[in-house]
C-alpha cells in the first residue's frame, strides 16, 4: 500500500496503463518506463492473447531494473471493458493471472467476484467505481470511500465524467475529507486532462497515465504525468 509519508507530499503513483500486445512488447524493452506501477488492461488486450499475455509479464518480472509492480485488470463490460462476458468467465481469467500480478482492480458492482478476492486478501485491491455520465454527489461518493477504506489492504478508485468545474470541486472536497493514502480520483471527458495533474495536489494517491494508447476518455501519457511530477528515471 502506499505510504503516508508520499501521500502527505502529494507526490502521487503513478500507473502507466497498457492495453495493447504491442506495447507491452515494447515494454519489455524499455530502459526506462515513466510511472511506478504498471496496470495491464487485460480486457482491452483480448482474450485471445492471454496465453501470450502470461508469458510477456513473467518475463517482465524477472527483470531487475525497472521492476515495476503490476496491477492487473480485466475490466467488466458495463464499467467500460471491452469484452462481454459472463462473470463465470471473467472470474477465470482473473484466476488465471492473479499469481502474476502485485495489485489487481475490481468494480465495486462486481460484488460477487469482489468478496471471492476479498476473502484471499493476498495482495491489495484497487476498489473501482466508475461514471461515464455524470459526478455523484459528495455524500454519495463519501458513501462508496467509506465503504472501501474499512479493510486495510484495500484502495478506492473512483473516475467520473468531469462536465464542469464543479464536478472537479466535488472530486476535491471528497479527497480532503478522505483519509490519507486510501483514495484516488481521476476525471474522464472535457476536464479528464486537466484532472489527472491538479487531483494528486488535492490527496489522490494514485493518477493514470498510458503507456501506448489511451485507455479512458480524458487520459494523458504516463511520460506528460512523469515529467510534470518529476519522476526520476
Amino acid at each position: 500500500m502506499p505510504s503516508k509519508k508520499r501521500a502527505a507530499r502529494n507526490t502521487p503513483l503513478i500507473v502507466g496503463t497498457i492495453s495493447t500486445l504491442a506495447g507491452l512488447k515494447r515494454l519489455l524493452r524499455a530502459r526506462r518506463i515513466p510511472c511506478h506501477i504498471v496496470e495491464i488492461r487485460f480486457d482491452l488486450i483480448g482474450t485471445r492473447h492471454l496465453p501470450e499475455v502470461l508469458r510477456l509479464i513473467t518475463k517482465l518480472k524477472k527483470r531487475k531494473r525497472p521492476r515495476l509492480p503490476i496491477l492487473g485488470t480485466f475490466r467488466s463490460h458495463r464499467e467500460g471493458g471491452r469484452a462481454r462476458l459472463a462473470e463465470s468467465k471473467r472470474v477465470a481469467y482473473i484466476e488465471s493471472f492473479y499469481p502474476l500480478v502485485d495489485l489487481i482492480d475490481i468494480e465495486a458492482s462486481s460484488q460477487s467476484t469482489l468478496q471471492k478476492l476479498l476473502k484471499r486478501a493476498e495482495i491489495p485491491i484497487v476498489i473501482s467505481y466508475h461514471n461515464f455520465r455524470i459526478t455523484p454527489s459528495l455524500p454519495v461518493l463519501k458513501r462508496f470511500v467509506r465503504s472501501v477504506v474499512r479493510r486495510p489492504e484495500t484502495i478506492a478508485k473512483i473516475a467520473c465524467n468531469l462536465r464542469n468545474p464543479k464536478d472537479l470541486e466535488c472530486l476535491r472536497k471528497l479527497l480532503r475529507s478522505s483519509p490519507s493514502g486510501r483514495v484516488a480520483a481521476v476525471g474522464m471527458g472535457r476536464m479528464g486532462p486537466l484532472s489527472r495533474f491538479w487531483l494528486p495536489y488535492q490527496g489522490s494517491v494514485l493518477t493514470y497515465g498510458f503507456l501506448d494508447r489511451s485507455a479512458a476518455s480524458g487520459q494523458v501519457s504516463a511520460e506528460e504525468l512523469a515529467k510534470f511530477f518529476r519522476l526520476k528515471s
